[in-house]
């Protein structure tokens, strides 16, 4: 008669603890016939043997199964550009990120190489602002599609009136009503459409306002009444300066379908102070309205 020692006898579960086992840790897999530890104190099965999580070595150069916290980021240090940036993002009140590469990013500011991938290069230093707060990423849709626009952040006030080096009077942390953001985008794209066609030309754009600028300069130090119309004005204005060495400001309006006839009119009128006008439509059909009612020629954007 063929006699088995009770430790080798299993029960018939998947997995169960060896019979006379002299460690009750030990337990005995079926299937693949080897011993498994497991944990008393979680109840989780644990590999046969520790894996190395992590090959960084701690203070005492031990490096197994040791980690050591990071390293914090080392303070950004800010260049000349990118105080422009943050200066012509503050002016703005938000600028979508691909417009910042085409105007910052073209080349590099120390050896004046052209960038191969301007919006990589942008995107990195984006990256860096936004880590140290200065600046924010958020998304805003142009009524087609969702664009990625840079704010300022609440690292940038310090950067106002009073800093060492100001990026303006007053740095503009607050952005567009949400109402209003679709209407924003579209007017800088019609007016970095424009930058790069007068650039071309031999002439550059000195300084870019906005119409909430604009209304807030004609009324300041007055006071306003309940139901005062105002006049209109445009969305931006351009003060550029050619190759001839002219000076003049260019008015950027954007027109959407909801604009009605008279809308149009009176902006056209109002528009007649401006140097040139530039009229950019939604669509097709608004633009052959903006052209039946005042003769400009109308952009649709694209």
């Amino acid at each position: 008669m063929l006699l088995t020692a009770p430790w080798l006898l299993t029960r018939t579960s998947r997995e169960t603890r060896a019979i006379g086992s002299p460690d009750p840790q030990v337990t005995s897999c079926r299937r693949h016939r080897r011993p498994l530890r497991r944990d008393v104190t979680a109840g989780c099965r644990l590999n046969p043997s520790p894996q190395v999580t992590s090959t960084t070595s701690d203070a005492r150069g031990t490096g197994i199964g040791s980690r050591m916290p990071r390293r914090p980021p080392s303070p950004l240090i800010l260049t000349d550009r990118d105080y422009e940036l943050l200066e012509y993002v503050s002016k703005l009140r938000g600028v979508p990120i691909e417009h910042i590469a085409m105007r910052l990013f073209t080349a590099d500011p120390y050896t004046g190489k052209r960038n191969k991938n301007p919006m990589r290069a942008c995107e990195r230093r984006i990256r860096d602002l936004a880590r140290d707060g200065y600046v924010r990423l958020v998304r805003e849709h142009d009524g087609e599609r969702r664009r990625q626009l840079v704010v300022l952040g609440q690292r940038s006030n310090p950067l106002g009136r009073a800093a060492e080096r100001p990026i303006g009077d007053r740095a503009r942390t607050r952005r567009v009503p949400a109402r209003n953001g679709a209407h924003h985008v579209r007017t800088l794209d019609a007016v970095a459409y424009a930058e790069r066609d007068i650039v071309g030309r031999g002439g550059r754009v000195l300084a870019v306002t906005l119409d909430g600028d604009i209304r807030g300069a004609a009324l300041r130090g007055r006071r306003t009444m309940f139901g005062e119309r105002f006049p209109a004005v445009p969305d931006a204005v351009m003060k550029v300066k050619l190759a001839d060495g002219n000076v003049f400001d260019i008015a950027v309006e954007y027109v959407t379908s909801k604009y009605t006839s008279a809308d149009i009119r009176e902006k056209h009128a109002a528009f007649a102070s401006y140097g040139q006008v530039i009229w950019v439509a939604d669509t097709q059909r608004t633009a052959e309205r903006v052209f039946a009612l005042t003769g400009a020629r109308c952009r649709v954007a694209s």
